[in-house]
């Protein structure tokens, strides 16, 4: 309300010429005015969301990096197969750490392997050891 006081005020100073031309300059300042609080508004309703972190339950180790474990907000979608990797295996603890690696610094992974389920069994098994919610979305080219 301050900013379209303001601007009444700023028309019947400078008479733009004519009062369509001064409702056309005031919605543009009030456009602005809006996009501009629009981040305010999204980071304010973020900010009002966000819950304490969870307790850790444990400490994931894989090779040179450490991972507080915290309890899962939803259990429901934690991996519940048995058909996971051997986290004995020397090339899977290599995988599993590259994984961590991306998943500490918040980016996004991309797994392409042979036919078969290695890709989808490293993604789960990873999950299940950080007990994060998983989803996965399997695309298939034909040539």
């Amino acid at each position: 309300m301050v900013f379209s006081k303001r601007l009444l005020v700023y028309d019947q100073r400078l008479r733009f010429g004519s009062p369509k031309r001064a409702n056309l300059l005031r919605t543009r300042f009030l456009k602005v005015n809006n996009q501009q609080m629009a981040p305010q508004r999204r980071l304010n309703q973020l900010l009002s969301e966000l819950k304490e972190a969870p307790e850790p339950i444990g400490t994931l180790k894989l090779g040179d990096i450490t991972y507080e474990v915290p309890a899962s907000l939803t259990p429901s979608r934690l991996p519940r197969t048995s058909s996971l990797l051997d986290v004995n295996d020397p090339v899977n603890i290599e995988n599993l750490h590259f994984i961590l690696q991306k998943y500490l610094l918040g980016q996004d992974v991309f797994l392409v392997s042979q036919p078969g389920p290695y890709a989808r069994r490293l993604a789960l098994t990873f999950a299940k050891y950080v007990r994060t919610p998983s989803f996965y979305s399997i695309l298939t080219l034909l040539l």
